[in-house]
């Protein structure tokens, strides 16, 4: 048996810090509408058997009309095109509390008699009627402590470890099967993501569940960064349809096609366009003239620049920060970037100034530093200053004694 799939993952469609587009709608959560159709377009296009979406469809939990709208855009389109899709849902998409309905709750009830069209809340095995045969699909949704009602991460690991070997055991060894997962695992590489798992308290699983088991292959979501993980069985992390923020800036962003035939197993990683992320960093302390450095450095990267979203940090001494032009800087990089990501304005290291550039000598006695430095800094009711410097002074002397 031969057959073919996309696996996508986070796609986190929604609104991120950029520009105010045309009509009213945010520029950054067109870029990832854009790469999301532009995944379901080329799935459509090869003709896949069928799709998986590992979870984290919308970057909010509460996703607005039109987010909803354009996610549900895609689906129809696989709908068309009569590709059977599973959605395993990830912590973006469902809420803590087990009596709520997650963010596409919507699109259960619109699409709940199509079966080529399924949702996974729970863990679960499907089976999907594709073109080029029966495939079974086995799930595992993001493991929520509070609605498995679970007190530590060792607990939901346990639990995810138990039920994927039970669900593992009830599968028809005779039909190619997927597991797709949104969690964590061991293994895993963050990348450039400053995401750490201690921060959230979040429950590692051990990719040891998946040795010696007979999956075509396992599609992972959750990290966002693009990795393999295990060869036997193929074990793939897709990561983000679309650069989140910074911290992904140097990450290739996109999905994976999978072709299975008689039990081998073949993935590529399909390249999105999506949106150039520039940091641009310098440090002109030194220089005499720091504004040209920098044009002159824009100019340069100019086509790495164009159309991607800039951001730069420029650090100057207090003697160099009155030479430097932000304004120049910023209409230079406004030409050329789609959008500047923060401010312009540059970071000032101020002198470490020592005891004898500041008139403070070895000599003076503890009274005659604090006048001298009231003095200097010209302190208002210096009297008063003084008076309560004398008595601090006094009370430490006799601790000391």
């Amino acid at each position: 048996m031969k057959f073919k799939f996309a696996h996508i993952a986070d796609i986190h469609i929604g609104s991120y810090q950029g520009k105010v587009e045309v009509g009213g709608l945010n520029s950054r959560f067109l870029d990832f509408v854009k790469t999301f159709h532009e995944s379901i377009g080329r799935a459509i296009s090869d003709s896949v058997d069928f799709c998986i979406i590992a979870g984290d469809i919308f970057k909010s939990k509460t996703p607005t009309p039109e987010e909803v709208n354009e996610f549900a855009k895609g689906i129809m389109s696989l709908m068309k095109a009569k590709i059977p899709t599973v959605v395993v849902l990830g912590n973006h998409d469902l809420f803590l509390a087990d009596n709520r309905t997650h963010s596409i709750g919507v699109l259960q009830t619109l699409l709940q008699n199509e079966e080529n069209f399924i949702i996974s809340r729970e863990p679960e095995v499907v089976r999907l009627k594709t073109k080029s045969g029966e495939v079974q699909v086995q799930t595992m949704p993001y493991p929520i402590r509070s609605v498995l009602k679970l007190e530590k991460n060792e607990d939901v690991a346990k639990y995810v470890e138990d039920k994927t070997n039970e669900l593992y055991s009830s599968l028809d060894k005779k039909i190619p099967s997927i597991y797709v997962g949104h969690f964590t695992l061991s293994d895993a590489k963050v990348g450039d993501e400053k995401r750490y798992v201690d921060q959230f308290s979040e429950p590692v699983i051990n990719i040891g569940i998946f040795r010696g088991k007979k999956y075509a292959y396992v599609a992972m979501g959750h990290i966002h960064k693009f990795q393999e993980l295990m060869k036997d069985p193929i074990v793939v992390y897709a990561g983000s349809n679309n650069r989140v923020d910074f911290n992904e800036a140097s990450e290739k962003k996109g999905f994976v096609m999978v072709t299975v035939e008689d039990g081998e197993t073949k993935y590529e990683f399909i390249k999105v366009q999506a949106r150039k992320f520039s940091d641009l960093k310098y440090n002109l302390e030194k220089e005499e003239d720091p504004t040209a450095i920098v044009l002159g450095d824009i100019e340069s990267k100019s086509g790495e620049i164009k159309d991607s979203i800039v951001r730069i940090e420029v650090i100057l001494s207090e003697e160099s920060y009155i030479k430097y032009n932000s304004s120049a800087v910023a209409q230079k990089l406004g030409e050329l970037s789609y959008w500047i990501h923060g401010s312009c304005i540059p970071v000032v290291r101020k002198k470490n100034l020592s005891r004898e550039s500041l008139g403070f000598s070895e000599s003076m006695d503890e009274l005659q530093a604090l006048k001298h430095f009231a003095s200097v800094n010209n302190i208002k009711n210096e009297d008063t200053f003084m008076k309560y410097g004398e008595s601090i002074i006094k009370e430490s002397m006799v601790s000391e004694d």
